[in-house]
């Protein structure tokens, strides 16, 4: 009878004993690996970054693109994904503009350096930053006067990029106004329907382009612009 209490000791105490350091274990793992994956991908970023500095544009490319996959995570790479929207490669800078779009969109220093890529001498480029300041919405607002210039861009779509990022930013921007008037005149029906939209958005500093608004909804030879145009006037009377 002894021996068995004594054995059922031993085998609480070797139970005690197995609990108490599997759970200590576990504490020790569990708290690795909460630092790890962090530790691992700070450590990716510094590689990326480093990456972004290649003589080679296919892995400049990528390490831009790896990084907007990361998205928020990757903000310590913005300061060097800014100087990289000066590469000489289109297809780099044009990566980059989506990098930081979704690492720090609307950031004041993305706003900055979007805005500059608007002067970008590859068309893709000045595109992709005006999409890019539209998907900022209002936090975009100091883009305004290069958006408007934007609407003189020489190439169609960049226009188009333009007067929709201005409908994003809405009243804000209303000092674009004249510009996206002057739009709804141009030769290509894209650019029309775009301008049309951005007007209805603008509030009542829209209010003079009425008349337009109104010969364009009743007699341009596109369905898409005609009906941007009747929604801009119901907007205008419905602000």
């Amino acid at each position: 009878m002894r021996s068995c209490r004594v054995v059922v000791e031993l085998l609480r105490l070797i139970l005690a004993g197995a609990l108490t350091g599997s759970s200590i274990g576990w504490g020790k793992q569990e708290s690795g690996e909460s630092q790890r994956p962090q530790a691992t991908e700070d450590g990716r970023i510094e590689r990326l970054i480093e990456q972004l500095k290649s003589v080679r544009p296919q892995e400049r490319i990528a390490a831009a693109s790896a990084l907007r996959t990361m998205g928020p995570a990757a903000e310590d790479a913005v300061p060097a994904l800014i100087k990289v929207l000066g590469d000489e490669n289109s297809s780099v800078r044009r990566n980059v503009l989506h990098a930081l779009r979704r690492i720090r969109s609307g950031a004041p220093e993305v706003v900055r350096a979007t805005i500059s890529a608007l002067e970008d001498k590859n068309r893709h480029v000045r595109q992709d930053a005006a999409e890019a300041l539209g998907k900022m919405g209002p936090a975009a607002r100091d883009a305004v006067p290069a958006l408007a210039k934007a609407l003189g861009d020489e190439h169609p779509y960049v226009r188009v990029y333009a007067a929709l990022a201005l409908a994003e930013i809405g009243p804000p921007a209303k000092d674009a106004v004249p510009g996206l008037t002057k739009g709804l005149g141009d030769e290509s029906h894209r650019v029309r329907w775009a301008t049309a939209s951005a007007l209805g958005k603008m509030g009542p500093a829209a209010k003079d382009t009425l008349p337009k608004l109104k010969k364009l909804a009743e007699e341009d030879k596109n369905q898409r612009v005609r009906q941007a145009a009747r929604e801009a006037i119901e907007k205008s009377k419905n602000p």
